[in-house]
């Protein structure tokens, strides 16, 4: 199996990490205060890393800030967001739900939802693609 790399980007210097290998260990806590320590977090109103990702699976750390809002978003594959810390509102067509550290969701393809952080949140996100 190739190793791949996530190479440093000018907005993540020191961001060159292993993301696909035989095995990963992900350290969740360290992502989630290094999202809250760039600039982006800063600057704006969420963060994210991609700590692994390979042809069926991607897992993302995100950090969202109070009152930030993912909108009318729908994947084309199955995903799950779990929240790690913080309170979000889930928000489909036909549910409006809060979830909170320890709750998930798991969506299935193409499903129009939105997500808002009622208090500063991190979720992890993992999406699953699947063979036609």
């Amino acid at each position: 199996m190739e190793i791949k790399r996530n190479d440093a980007t000018i907005n993540r210097p020191e961001g060159s990490r292993v993301i696909d290998a035989p095995y990963v260990f992900m350290d969740i806590p360290a992502f989630t205060d290094q999202l809250r320590e760039e600039k982006s977090w800063d600057k704006g109103d969420r963060n994210s890393i991609t700590v692994f990702k390979s042809e069926e699976i991607t897992i993302v750390v995100s950090a969202l800030k109070a009152g930030a809002e993912i909108r009318n978003s729908a994947a084309d594959v199955l995903f799950t967001v779990m929240v790690l810390q913080g309170e979000v509102v889930i928000t489909t067509d036909d549910v409006e739900r809060d979830i909170t550290k320890g709750q998930a969701v798991a969506f299935h393809p193409h499903v129009l939802h939105s997500i808002r952080a009622i208090s500063d949140s991190n979720l992890l996100i993992t999406s699953y693609c699947t063979a036609e």
